[in-house]
């Protein structure tokens, strides 16, 4: 039994069922500035099973997102956020054992929305809290903060990151 996803236009008066989605278990609707993107999941009863990702410019037509082969196994999304008419994902690529956390990678959409390819490697193998943020007056100026959890065995790290020419290349932020 799973849910129809809907597009509606004029104010509700127009709907148009989303058939690029039919059958597949919507576990997430982002809107973004330019951009619908869905997650879906395999598995409707287990909610760590592997995610696909359905990007549309128009809110109608979805297109499966294309990643990085090593993006093949997405077990959850942790960011979503569009930036100069490109998405920039932080995805959990495959899942480890009890003691091992997530492995998370960063991921940018060309100008389409629908390939992407690896940014470079930000993020510790731990769990936590990615965040994007853009600086306005900065134009291309991209900052991306990654604060560990912390856990029995290990502190609470922050790890910041900065990009000056839209996600392209990636330096350390060190601030003293």
């Amino acid at each position: 039994n799973n849910p129809i996803l809907f597009s509606v236009s004029n104010l509700g008066k127009t709907t148009n069922k989303v058939d690029q989605l039919d059958g597949l278990v919507v576990d997430t609707i982002n809107i973004l500035e330019s951009y619908a993107v869905v997650i879906t999941r395999e598995d409707i009863n287990n909610y760590d099973s592997a995610k696909r990702i359905w990007v549309s410019d128009d809110g109608l037509n979805f297109q499966e997102a294309h990643f990085h082969t090593q993006a093949s196994n997405i077990s959850y999304y942790s960011t979503l956020k569009e930036i100069d008419g490109r998405i920039f994902a932080t995805l959990c690529t495959q899942k480890r054992g009890f003691f091992e956390k997530d492995g998370y990678e960063n991921y940018v959409s060309d100008s389409t929305g629908f390939i992407f390819t690896r940014a470079a490697p930000l993020i510790p193998k731990r769990e936590g809290w990615p965040e994007f943020t853009t600086i306005d007056s900065l134009k291309g100026t991209i900052i991306q903060k990654f604060e560990t959890d912390k856990s029995l065995f290990q502190k609470r790290e922050i790890y910041t990151k900065i990009s000056l020419d839209n996600g392209k290349s990636w330096s350390n932020l060190r601030i003293k």
